[in-house]
C-alpha cells in the first residue's frame, strides 16, 4: 500500500530559458541535466520495474528483486554517497517531534526520501533536525520545485540500498529509496551561480560614432549606489514601456537596454537570488542594483512559499541564458 503523500511526475512541462515548454517524459527534473550516475541508476530501476510487471509468476518476480539488488550495489558502491543529483520536491512536512520530512521525486517511479516517523528512523537518522543548515535550506523550498541535492543512501541486505515500500510490488515498481540528505538547494540557484562564474552579459554600449545615447539605451550599473532614474516621457510618449510578465518572457530579449515596467510579478527570494515568478516561468531581478529598500523587503517578506505580488521597473538585460532587470524599482501590491 502506498503512503498517501506520494506525488508522482507525469508528462508535463519544463523551464527553458525561463519559459515553460512541453516535454513527454520527466517533468522539471530533466534527464539531460542529471548526473551520469543518476541517469544510469534510474534506467536500471526502470528496466527492472518493466521486467517485474511482465514476469510470468511470483518466483520469477522474487528472483528479479535479488538481481536488481546485485546490480545496484555494483553501480553505486558503498558507502552509497551521491552528489549533485536532481529531483522535484514532492513533500515537505515534519513528524511529531518537529523534525523535517522530505520527499524528492527522481522520476516517474523513484523517490529519495527521509523516513516520516522517529521509530523507523531510530538508527538511520534521516529526519532533518530543526536549526541545522540543511533544515533552514529545506524550509525555503516548495512542492514541485526542481532541486539539486547530495547525501547518502542507506545499506540494505534485501535491496542493496534501503527501500521503504510495504510490499515487493511496491519496491519493484514504485520504490521509495530511504535517503539521508546532506545538502539541498533550488536547481535555479545552482545553475545561475555556475553560469555567472563564466558568463555575465552586459548591455552592449552605444557605438562611438553614434554619439551620446538616449537614457533608455544606456547600460545600467550593477551597483546600487550608482542607480539612475527611469527616463521621463516626452512629446513622443512614455519612455518606459509597460507589459505583463508573460509578454516580457516572450519578447524581453528584443528589449535589451530598454527601460520597462513588468506587471503581474510574484517576487521570491531563494538562495540569495531575487526572481519574478509567474506560473509559466521566471526572470531574475539583479539584487546588486535593486534599491536597498526593495531588497530588504524582498529578503524579509518574499519566499517561494510566501511570494509578494508586485510590478517592477528596470532595464532589460540577459544573464545566465535568461532575462534580468537591472536598476530595479519594485511597486508592491497589497
Amino acid at each position: 500500500m502506498r503512503p498517501p503523500y506520494r506525488m508522482r511526475l507525469s508528462s508535463c512541462c519544463a523551464l527553458v530559458g525561463g519559459v515553460m515548454v512541453g516535454v513527454t517524459s520527466l517533468s522539471l527534473a530533466q534527464t539531460a541535466s542529471m548526473p551520469d550516475l543518476q541517469q544510469r541508476f534510474l534506467s536500471l530501476v526502470d528496466d527492472f520495474a518493466d521486467k517485474y510487471k511482465s514476469a510470468p509468476n511470483d518466483m520469477a518476480k522474487g528472483a528479479l528483486r535479488a538481481q536488481r539488488a546485485k546490480e545496484i550495489c555494483a553501480l553505486l558502491k558503498k558507502p552509497f554517497k551521491v552528489q549533485g543529483w536532481r529531483g522535484t520536491v514532492a513533500k515537505l512536512s515534519s513528524n511529531n517531534e518537529g523534525k523535517g520530512v522530505l520527499v524528492v521525486d527522481l522520476n516517474k517511479i523513484s523517490a529519495a526520501q527521509t523516513w516520516n516517523n522517529a521509530l523507523s528512523d531510530l538508527s538511520h537518522k534521516t529526519l532533518i533536525t530543526p536549526g541545522t543548515q540543511l533544515h533552514d535550506a529545506a524550509m525555503q523550498l516548495s512542492r514541485k520545485q526542481e532541486v539539486i541535492f547530495s547525501g547518502q543512501f542507506l545499506p540494505s541486505d534485501k535491496d542493496c540500498i534501503r527501500e521503504g515500500s510495504l510490499t515487493q510490488a511496491g519496491s519493484m515498481t514504485d520504490p521509495d529509496w530511504i535517503f539521508r540528505f546532506s545538502e539541498i538547494e533550488p536547481a535555479i540557484a545552482r545553475e545561475a551561480q555556475e553560469q555567472a562564474q563564466t558568463q555575465r552579459l552586459p548591455v552592449p554600449p552605444p557605438k562611438p560614432s553614434d554619439g551620446p545615447a538616449p537614457a533608455s539605451d544606456v547600460a545600467p550599473s550593477t551597483k546600487s549606489a550608482d542607480r539612475v532614474s527611469p527616463p521621463s516621457g516626452g512629446a513622443s510618449g512614455p519612455a518606459v514601456k509597460t507589459m505583463d510578465a508573460i509578454d516580457f518572457l516572450v519578447d524581453g530579449k528584443e528589449m535589451v537596454g530598454k527601460w520597462v515596467t513588468v506587471t503581474g510579478c510574484s517576487i521570491q527570494v531563494a538562495a540569495n537570488l531575487v526572481t519574478c515568478q509567474v506560473p509559466v516561468g521566471f526572470f531574475w531581478v539583479d539584487k546588486d542594483s535593486l534599491s536597498k529598500e526593495d531588497l530588504r523587503q524582498s529578503m524579509r517578506q518574499c519566499s517561494p512559499t510566501s511570494p509578494c505580488p508586485a510590478d517592477i521597473t528596470g532595464v532589460v538585460d540577459t544573464w545566465a541564458d535568461g532575462l534580468t532587470l537591472r536598476q530595479g524599482k519594485i511597486a508592491w501590491k497589497q
